[in-house]
Protein backbone atom coordinates (compact mmCIF):
# COMPACT_ATOMS: atom_id res chain seq x y z
CA UNK A 1 0.00 0.00 0.00
CA UNK A 2 1.08 3.63 -0.76
CA UNK A 3 1.49 6.06 1.79
CA UNK A 4 -1.10 8.14 2.95
CA UNK A 5 0.91 10.99 4.41
CA UNK A 6 1.92 12.73 1.23
CA UNK A 7 -0.31 15.06 -0.80
CA UNK A 8 -1.80 14.22 -3.57
CA UNK A 9 -1.85 16.48 -6.84
CA UNK A 10 -4.29 15.92 -9.91
CA UNK A 11 -3.40 17.60 -13.18
CA UNK A 12 -5.96 17.59 -16.07
CA UNK A 13 -3.79 17.63 -19.62
CA UNK A 14 -0.34 16.47 -18.13
CA UNK A 15 1.03 14.25 -20.15
CA UNK A 16 2.65 17.19 -22.20
CA UNK A 17 4.01 21.06 -22.08
CA UNK A 18 2.94 22.73 -19.22
CA UNK A 19 0.83 19.99 -17.44
CA UNK A 20 4.07 17.63 -17.81
CA UNK A 21 6.76 20.02 -16.21
CA UNK A 22 3.92 20.92 -13.57
CA UNK A 23 3.98 17.78 -13.13
CA UNK A 24 7.01 17.26 -12.62
CA UNK A 25 7.61 20.09 -10.37
CA UNK A 26 4.68 18.53 -8.26
CA UNK A 27 6.87 15.48 -7.83
CA UNK A 28 10.05 17.43 -7.29
CA UNK A 29 8.22 18.80 -4.34
CA UNK A 30 6.90 15.33 -2.94
CA UNK A 31 3.92 15.33 -3.94
CA UNK A 32 1.39 12.16 -5.17
CA UNK A 33 0.75 12.98 -9.01
CA UNK A 34 -2.53 11.86 -10.21
CA UNK A 35 -0.87 12.62 -14.25
CA UNK A 36 -4.62 12.88 -16.47
CA UNK A 37 -4.68 13.12 -20.40
CA UNK A 38 -6.42 11.99 -23.51
CA UNK A 39 -2.72 11.27 -24.88
CA UNK A 40 -2.77 7.83 -22.96
CA UNK A 41 1.37 6.88 -24.11
CA UNK A 42 2.60 10.65 -23.16
CA UNK A 43 0.82 10.41 -20.01
CA UNK A 44 1.89 6.71 -18.97
CA UNK A 45 5.16 7.96 -20.06
CA UNK A 46 5.22 10.79 -17.73
CA UNK A 47 3.90 8.26 -14.92
CA UNK A 48 6.38 6.15 -15.29
CA UNK A 49 9.34 8.86 -15.54
CA UNK A 50 7.99 10.36 -12.19
CA UNK A 51 7.48 6.57 -10.38
CA UNK A 52 11.60 5.80 -11.47
CA UNK A 53 12.55 9.21 -10.60
CA UNK A 54 11.99 8.72 -6.68
CA UNK A 55 8.23 10.16 -7.02
CA UNK A 56 4.80 8.62 -6.86
CA UNK A 57 2.25 8.90 -9.58
CA UNK A 58 -0.03 6.99 -11.50
CA UNK A 59 -1.89 7.99 -14.93
CA UNK A 60 -5.14 8.12 -15.75
CA UNK A 61 -7.19 8.61 -18.66
CA UNK A 62 -9.60 11.85 -18.65
CA UNK A 63 -11.09 14.03 -20.66
CA UNK A 64 -12.40 16.64 -19.54
CA UNK A 65 -15.32 17.20 -21.69
CA UNK A 66 -16.88 14.39 -19.78
CA UNK A 67 -18.78 15.10 -16.17
CA UNK A 68 -18.80 11.86 -15.84
CA UNK A 69 -15.48 10.47 -16.84
CA UNK A 70 -14.21 14.15 -14.31
CA UNK A 71 -15.92 12.40 -11.19
CA UNK A 72 -15.00 8.77 -11.38
CA UNK A 73 -11.66 9.81 -11.96
CA UNK A 74 -11.72 11.93 -9.04
CA UNK A 75 -13.69 9.50 -6.65
CA UNK A 76 -11.28 6.49 -7.57
CA UNK A 77 -8.41 8.86 -6.62
CA UNK A 78 -10.26 10.08 -3.20
CA UNK A 79 -11.18 6.42 -2.47
CA UNK A 80 -7.56 5.60 -2.54
CA UNK A 81 -5.54 8.64 -0.97
CA UNK A 82 -8.56 10.54 0.45
CA UNK A 83 -9.09 13.90 0.05
CA UNK A 84 -7.19 15.49 -2.86
CA UNK A 85 -4.75 18.34 -1.75
CA UNK A 86 -4.48 20.10 -5.01
CA UNK A 87 -6.41 19.96 -8.16
CA UNK A 88 -4.81 21.65 -11.17
CA UNK A 89 -7.27 22.85 -13.92
CA UNK A 90 -4.53 22.64 -17.01
CA UNK A 91 -5.93 21.17 -19.75
CA UNK A 92 -6.50 23.22 -23.01
CA UNK A 93 -6.82 23.12 -26.50
CA UNK A 94 -5.65 25.72 -29.34
CA UNK A 95 -6.35 25.74 -32.81
CA UNK A 96 -3.64 27.11 -34.95
CA UNK A 97 -5.79 28.64 -37.24
CA UNK A 98 -6.96 32.19 -38.93
CA UNK A 99 -9.84 33.27 -36.91
CA UNK A 100 -11.54 33.37 -40.25
CA UNK A 101 -11.16 29.42 -40.30
CA UNK A 102 -12.22 29.18 -37.32
CA UNK A 103 -15.75 27.16 -37.03
CA UNK A 104 -18.48 26.74 -34.51
CA UNK A 105 -17.84 23.19 -34.13
CA UNK A 106 -13.88 23.87 -33.16
CA UNK A 107 -14.97 26.87 -31.17
CA UNK A 108 -17.65 25.32 -28.91
CA UNK A 109 -15.20 22.35 -28.37
CA UNK A 110 -12.82 24.83 -27.27
CA UNK A 111 -15.30 25.91 -24.71
CA UNK A 112 -16.19 22.33 -24.08
CA UNK A 113 -12.22 21.66 -22.38
CA UNK A 114 -10.98 25.31 -22.17
CA UNK A 115 -13.71 26.68 -20.31
CA UNK A 116 -16.04 23.93 -18.80
CA UNK A 117 -13.26 21.61 -18.02
CA UNK A 118 -12.28 23.88 -15.12
CA UNK A 119 -15.55 23.80 -13.80
CA UNK A 120 -16.12 19.69 -13.97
Amino acid sequence: MQSLERATVLITGSGIGIGAATARAFADASYRVIVTDVLDEEGQRLAQEITEGGGEAEYHHLDVTSTEEVERVVSEAEGRYGPLGCVVANAGIAHKVPLTELTDERWDHTHEIDLKGVMR
